[in-house]
């Protein structure tokens, strides 16, 4: 019996756990739409699916969580940038002037 669908990727023994839309919404909490997961799957920005049957994307949990993690380590990277240039735009404010002088 031949399958019309996709064949699954490349053999993932440690992988024993996947993740359908569902769980990724309950159990991940990525409330996304799906135009957005495609888009960010052929831009790379997000791991591919791919299907049990014709209909039913799925994803590997491991490859959604250490997804999680990178943005994560982003966003925490960005925050503290954001807060260096914060502090020191806040710090070049408070430069004090004699009294009467122009900024």
């Amino acid at each position: 019996m031949q399958s019309s669908t996709r064949p699954l990727p490349e053999a993932h023994e440690s992988r024993s756990r996947i993740l359908t839309r569902a769980a990724l919404r309950s159990e991940v909490g990525l409330t996304v739409a799906n135009a957005t997961l495609l888009r960010w799957e052929a831009a790379g920005l997000f791991p591919r699916r791919f299907y049990l049957n014709e209909k039913m994307p799925v994803w590997w949990a491991d490859e959604i969580l250490a997804w999680l993690k990178a943005k994560s380590l982003e966003t925490q990277s960005s925050t503290v940038t954001a807060a260096a240039t914060e502090a020191r735009r806040v710090k070049k404010s408070k430069k004090s002037f004699p009294v009467g002088a122009a900024k």
